[in-house]
């Protein structure tokens, strides 16, 4: 009997875990993608290929 509690309680904190992990892995994944979107503008910035998003002209 112990040891099925003892392994029902390490597999809920193995699952626990892992949904923390994957958390971290999703908000570290955003966090890659947004630095390379930062190293890629800035390469351009340094090429002086670089052309800011432009806005919009709304017809008259």
């Amino acid at each position: 009997m112990s040891f099925t509690r003892e392994f029902c309680t390490f597999t809920r904190e193995f699952l626990h875990f892992t949904r923390e992990f994957g958390a971290f892995t999703r908000e570290f994944g955003s966090f890659t993608r947004e630095f390379g979107v930062l190293l890629e503008n800035s390469g351009h910035l340094l090429a002086g290929t670089y052309f800011p998003p432009q806005k919009k002209k709304e017809a008259p």
